[in-house]
């Protein structure tokens, strides 16, 4: 009887195990018959305008080194660090007392001139008609009118010790020499300061109105911005590292006379209007270059682009609804999509989901809108299983 049972306990486990595998069988040669359903992107080239990003940093149009060109204490400081100050503000004040106390004593130099300058015209005249009448001899006449021009010369060297006397006034006050934000002073009240090669650095001002742009651009694109003619045609971009802050135009100032040649780049400059007044000279930034004119492209997102080594590839469905392994060669990259150069064409379709269960030659459908109606029915009905179970 128990070798009956088990016999019958075999067959029934062999039974088990080869519906189980006839079972499976069947289900996975219905799952390879079965298309794969995907996701596809019909390619339609497009006119776009093609952008180019370099990275560059700011620099100011204008940048001055306030320096003292008299010798003296500081007395005023004029201005808040870090304000914007416009050309012929008033920044230091040097003590200018010992410059007035010169400049009085140079006026009255020349008063002093003047008035023997006004003497020997009159002696001269003198000379003149006693020459003619014989009453004095002619060298006593030569020697008077070279008084005369000596009287003149001294008004002159008085006019010019003047002018001198005048200037060192005006230089003990300090005016911004062009409009900027204006740095720290780099030195405090009641220091002297010496004037000349020595002269230290009382300030900086930077202009941050205008601002320049400075990035390497490669050969070609500068070939063709060149082709174009006009280069201030190309649009420009300033892009800084804050979202929240939107690009600045900007517009295309100069190339460099020169390619760098280990390097491979030439130097650019693009003007940027900063009225708002947040970028300032030293920033990093990314430039971007735009083509003059539209062109006609073909553009893909980035992530139905797959790599291969060195290659880039795309599967694409053919015209019997299976995979095709496609080379492609890709060009720039902007906002999440890619110019693809060569490998695809007009009525292309790229399969742009399931992309690693795709093999080449694998039958595939298109998803219908049903078919994603569908899936986000069943993902929105509650699972009410577990709480059956629960409840069990």
């Amino acid at each position: 009887m128990k070798k009956i049972f088990a016999v019958l306990l075999i067959i029934a486990l062999a039974c088990a195990v080869y519906y189980f595998f006839i079972a499976s069988h069947d289900s996975d040669d219905k799952q390879k018959k079965e298309p794969l359903e995907v996701s596809l992107l019909q390619i339609e080239p497009q006119k776009k305008r093609l952008w180019t990003q370099f990275s560059g940093v700011l620099d100011a149009v204008e940048m001055v080194e306030v320096r003292p060109r008299v010798r003296g204490s500081v007395q005023k400081i004029l201005f808040k660090e870090g304000s914007y100050v416009k050309a012929g503000q008033p920044l230091f004040v040097i003590d200018p007392r010992p410059y007035q106390a010169t400049l009085a004593e140079a006026k009255a130099a020349l008063n002093a001139a003047r008035s023997a300058y006004k003497l020997s015209q009159v002696e001269l005249k003198r000379a003149k008609k006693l020459v003619d009448l014989e009453g004095i001899s002619r060298s006593e006449y030569d020697e008077a009118v070279n008084q005369n021009r000596v009287n003149r010369a001294a008004i002159d060297s008085a006019q010019a010790s003047v002018k001198e006397a005048a200037l060192d006034v005006r230089y003990a006050n300090i005016h911004a020499p062009v409009s900027g934000t204006i740095g720290r002073p780099e030195i405090t009240l009641g220091n002297i300061v010496e004037a000349g090669a020595n002269s230290p650095t009382l300030t900086t001002i930077v202009s941050t109105k205008d601002l320049f742009a400075e990035f390497d651009v490669d050969e070609t694109t500068y070939l063709k911005a060149k082709a174009t003619g006009d280069v201030s045609k190309m649009p420009v971009e300033v892009v800084v590292n804050q979202p929240d802050i939107a690009p600045y135009k900007a517009v295309i100032k100069s190339f460099d006379n020169q390619l760098d040649t280990q390097s491979g780049t030439i130097r650019a400059r693009a003007y940027v209007n900063n009225d708002n007044n947040i970028l300032i000279p030293g920033l990093y930034v990314t430039v971007r270059l735009g083509s003059v004119d539209e062109q006609t492209i073909i553009e893909i997102p980035d992530e139905v682009i797959q790599t291969d080594q060195s290659k880039k590839f795309v599967y694409v469905m053919n015209n019997e609804n299976k995979v095709s392994y496609r080379d492609i060669t890709v060009g720039s990259s902007d906002q999440g999509m890619t110019i693809v150069t060569d490998g695809l064409s007009e009525k292309d379709m790229v399969i742009t989901d399931n992309l690693q269960k795709l093999r080449p030659d694998m039958p595939v459908k298109e998803k219908t809108e049903k078919d994603e109606s569908d899936k986000s029915e069943e993902s929105d009905e509650p699972d009410t299983s577990n709480k059956r179970n629960q409840s069990q």
